[in-house]
Formats: structure tokens, C-alpha cells, sequence
């Protein structure tokens, strides 16, 4: 995930030739670094029941990236396929 979003942010903020022409155009404006960020992570095969553990654990793995980011814990979820195709995360 860090790298993702640092790319982006270096790429918004035109840090290396030739990122920011790649970027679509819904994100080449630096008020898209304020907008809130979720982080989802999918795992098709993973019971429901089991969902609030996994994401317990995924934050706490993912700890420093969410304070480097301001993400909050009420940002960061996992969900199965069932969860994610309700919401549209998935074909």
C-alpha cells in the first residue's frame, strides 16, 4: 500500500517527470491528497464471522503506514467476496 500511494503522491506533485501525464485525469489534483482514504483488503474465501478478527490484525500490520498516511482504524476493513460484491469492489 505504501507504495502505491507514495507513487501517487510523487506523481501529483510532479517529483518525477513523465508520472503525472499517467495519472488519470480525476487525479491530478492536489486537493485529492485530502480526500479520505479507505484500505480494503479482499480475501474471497474468508468467512464472515472471521472478518472483524482479520481486519484487527490488518491494522495492527499495517500500523505505521496508517499513521505515515492518517488513515484511521475505521478506514481499514478486510472483507470476503460475498462483502466486497455487495459493495461493488468486485465483478
Amino acid at each position: 500500500m505504501i507504495h502505491s500511494l507514495t507513487l501517487w503522491l510523487l506523481a501529483l506533485v510532479k517529483r518525477h517527470p513523465g508520472l503525472h501525464k499517467d495519472l488519470p485525469l480525476a487525479m491530478r489534483h492536489a486537493a485529492d491528497a485530502a480526500i479520505p482514504c479507505l484500505l480494503i483488503l479482499v480475501i474471497p474465501p474468508m468467512p464472515s464471522h472471521a472478518l472483524v478478527g482479520a481486519s484487527e490484525k490488518f491494522r495492527q500490520v499495517m500500523g505505521p503506514d496508517l499513521r505515515l498516511w492518517n488513515i484511521g482504524a475505521q478506514n481499514v476493513r478486510v472483507l470476503n467476496e460475498e462483502k466486497a460484491r455487495f459493495y461493488g469492489l468486485v465483478a
